[in-house]
């Protein structure tokens, strides 16, 4: 495949230690240009490593990917980063992917209306969110409506 590199191959299996293998991961790992075409990939599939691919350099933290992509995701990342950057897998790492998991937004658009409607309501439901998110998923329906 036209630009990939196995480098991290290695230190990818390394760090699955005993983890089923996953074709997405080790794909996503060897980086590469377009996948569908000549590895006759699905829609699904070639979305799977599109996503793992755009946040193994991204600045999300894996409990965040882990609450917009699912745990999976997040571990794939996890994993990704580090066999790609060389470092260790972080501290805490299984806890940050538990919490992002089970986080549930408290925030309804009905809670937002009649104020606001429309690509207003869009716009102030992120802002909550992106709040939300940053607190660690601490801040109250409360304290974000407040």
């Amino acid at each position: 495949m036209p630009g990939a590199d196995a480098k991290a191959l290695p230190i990818l299996v390394h760090l699955e230690a005993g983890q089923a293998p996953s074709m997405a991961r080790r794909v996503a790992c060897l980086g590469g240009g377009e996948l569908k075409e000549p590895w006759r990939l699905s829609k699904t599939e070639a979305t799977e490593i599109s996503v793992l691919r755009g946040l193994i350099g991204a600045g999300t933290g894996l409990a965040e990917i882990a609450y917009r992509h699912g745990a999976d995701t997040a571990h794939d990342v996890a994993l990704l980063r580090g066999a790609l950057f060389e470092q260790p897998l972080p501290d805490g790492m299984e806890k940050d992917i538990a919490a992002g998991a089970k986080a549930l937004f408290p925030v309804k658009a009905t809670d937002l209306m009649p104020e606001f409607e429309g690509p207003a309501l869009g716009a102030k439901l992120k802002d909550l969110e992106t709040r939300w998110i940053a607190s660690g998923f601490a801040l109250t329906k409360a304290a974000l409506l407040g």
